[in-house]
């Protein structure tokens, strides 16, 4: 019996990632990309996109040196925050 779920470019062909996968429940996926600066405008990272159009996660985190920040990506709510809050 397994508890834990495989997030990430196992099987995928694209190999896109995230940094970080916080899981308070199994089924509940948060993925957390950590980037130096992440501005106004800019499109979101590559491996954001890809996990978040593959496990639909309800939230999301961009952490950067930057202020706080929040974004809408297909239903995904995403939180830029800066990385001292952490």
């Amino acid at each position: 019996m397994t508890f834990t779920r495989k997030y990430g470019p196992g099987g995928a062909t694209a190999k896109r990632e995230v940094d970080f996968v916080w899981q308070a429940d199994i089924e509940k996926p948060c993925p957390i990309q950590v980037r130096l600066h992440c501005r106004s405008g800019q499109p979101l990272p590559s491996g954001l996109k890809s996990f978040v159009g593959s496990y639909r996660p309800s939230r999301a985190y961009i952490a950067h040196m930057g202020e706080f920040n929040t974004l809408n990506f297909k239903g995904t709510a995403v939180f830029v925050i800066p990385a001292w809050s952490v």
